[in-house]
């Protein structure tokens, strides 16, 4: 994604064997830095919780995404090929959004970890603002993603 320009290009940077080594890198840095920040804090702390909190803030906010984008898809492109089709369809699709907003409530529900998922919001918040900003004026249409995406388009 960062090919595309949807993430820092410093991020596609890829060894002699194609491989994205300083997103590997990053993401494994996070990973460290909040494994050590767990350990630093012992096991009595609620940082890992909180922090667990915080990845399903996100999890609900995706799969509700993913959702309300199958309601659309099915009904503007009804003539659009599907290699799987859900046995629920549309109504199982709006069942699952409304229980992803109802998880994505859920979140703030405990006053602890309240902090941490406002936190998120922040960071998504900021993340948007990047790409709507900066990000979004500087796509690659010669990527990968985005020659795909260009091509299903038209």
């Amino acid at each position: 994604m960062s090919r595309a320009g949807y993430f820092p290009r410093a991020l596609s940077i890829t060894g002699k064997r194609k491989t994205p080594w300083a997103a590997l890198l990053a993401g494994g840095v996070v990973g460290l830095g909040a494994v050590f920040l767990i350990d630093s804090f012992g096991t009595t702390s609620k940082l890992g919780a909180a922090l667990l909190n915080m990845a399903v803030f996100g999890a609900v906010i995706s799969y509700a995404i993913v959702m309300i984008s199958y309601i659309k898809l099915k009904i503007s492109r009804k003539d659009l090929a599907r290699p799987y089709e859900s046995p629920l369809g549309i109504p199982g699709a709006v069942v699952g959004t409304l229980l992803a907003l109802l998880a994505l409530g859920a979140c703030f529900a405990n006053p602890d970890f309240r902090p941490a998922v406002w936190a998120t919001a922040v960071f998504l918040i900021v993340a948007i603002a990047y790409f709507l900003l900066y990000s979004r004026t500087r796509l690659v249409a010669q990527a990968p993603e985005e020659r795909i995406a260009l091509a299903s388009m038209g």
